[in-house]
């Protein structure tokens, strides 16, 4: 039994992925998001990966911000996370799921917000893929997951390296530097 706790939390810790892509495509206005399969506890030489991706329409998206409770073990804080919604496709008003998109903001949402209006002017105004000045961040111990081909080749093939992306955020012209591809948060 202590094997298969270790292994469980081992795989938690380290081989879960930290990262569940989300991918928007501004050609076709359609955002592909990934849903996790489950860890299980007895199947211990069993990885997690995509269970499947569901690509909808960008337009039927809702963005919110939730206020959380999260308990450190030092101190409780307030936590904001930033999650998009959607609905069935015959019956909008019925929530089919929810996506977590950003990153957890400490005290406040206003980060969030923001990164949600970059997210918005990039699909409706033809913003830029990333401001300038800014970089990729480190996925952590966790592989990103693997998307499927066809989500890859709808939005326009792999994504840019770590050069190609610190060429565009430091180029002049970012603006205007990537129609051609989608990003993925």
């Amino acid at each position: 039994m202590g094997f298969l706790f270790f292994s469980f939390a081992l795989r938690m810790s380290h081989l879960a992925p930290r990262d569940i892509p989300v991918v928007f495509n501004r050609k076709t206005r359609e955002v592909s998001l990934c849903v996790l399969g489950r860890l299980r506890f007895w199947r211990f030489w069993e990885r997690v990966g995509i269970d499947k991706v569901i690509t909808t329409s960008g337009d039927d998206l809702q963005a919110r911000s939730y206020k959380i409770m999260q308990l450190t073990g030092e101190a409780a804080r307030d936590t904001h996370v930033l999650r998009l919604l959607w609905g069935e496709a015959r019956n909008p008003r019925k929530l089919e799921g929810i996506a977590l998109i950003g990153y957890l903001g400490w005290y406040e949402d206003a980060a969030l917000w923001r990164l949600w209006e970059h997210i918005r002017r990039y699909m409706e105004e033809g913003g830029p893929p990333i401001q300038q000045g800014e970089s990729l961040r480190t996925s952590g111990a966790g592989k990103l997951p693997e998307l499927p081909p066809e989500v890859i080749a709808a939005a326009g093939g792999p994504a840019l390296s770590v050069e190609e992306v610190a060429r565009l955020a430091n180029a002049a012209g970012v603006a205007c530097a990537l129609h051609r591809r989608s990003f993925a948060l």
